[in-house]
Parts: structure tokens; sequence; C-alpha cells
């Protein structure tokens, strides 16, 4: 998603097996996910948020065994939710929300 994009997927969807980035989110796009869907097997990262993007989890999502990392962002970018459940993410500079419920 690129260039002020928005989507939102609900429970269920499998993004598997592509050859690079499972999600990129980039240049000011907006990505919600409703949470139980699954992003592995891709051979780059599993999700990466870039340039003043936002990804929002409003429940848990399961990435793993991507090719690199679970979820990147850099830091001019914002993720919203719980991401306790990932591992190998680099976000360290980027702005993290909770939800508060």
């Amino acid at each position: 998603m690129t260039d002020h994009s928005d989507a939102y997927i609900g429970g269920g969807m499998d993004i598997s097996g592509n050859t690079g980035i499972g999600v990129l989110i980039d240049m000011g796009s907006v990505f919600n996910s409703l949470g139980g869907n699954t992003i592995n097997n891709n051979s780059d990262d599993g999700v990466v948020v870039n340039d003043l993007s936002v990804l929002k989890f409003a429940a848990i999502d399961t990435i793993t065994g991507n090719g690199k990392l679970s979820l990147e962002c850099d830091n001019n970018s914002l993720v919203v939710g719980d991401i306790s459940t990932l591992k190998k993410v680099d976000c360290s500079k980027t702005h993290l929300a909770t939800a508060i419920q």
C-alpha cells in the first residue's frame, strides 16, 4: 500500500509465500487489522511500516516464519495495538501506542 492508501482486513486472511515483503505500508498509508490474520513464509519481512504510515492492530495477528523480521518500522511511523506476541521486531524508534480498553 502506498501514496496515502488505506486498507482494512478482517480475521482469517492469509498473506504468505510472497517473494519479498508480506505487507508494505508506505508513504502516509494506513493499514488496519481486525486480528486473526496470518502473515507468514514471505521471503523478506512480514510487515514493513515506512514514511508517516500507520499500522493498527485491533486484535492479535500471527506473523511468523518470514525471511527476515516479523515487523519493521521506520522512525516516522506509528504502530497501535498489542505487538507483544511478535518476535523479531525492529521498531525501536517508532511511536508505539497500546490501545486502552
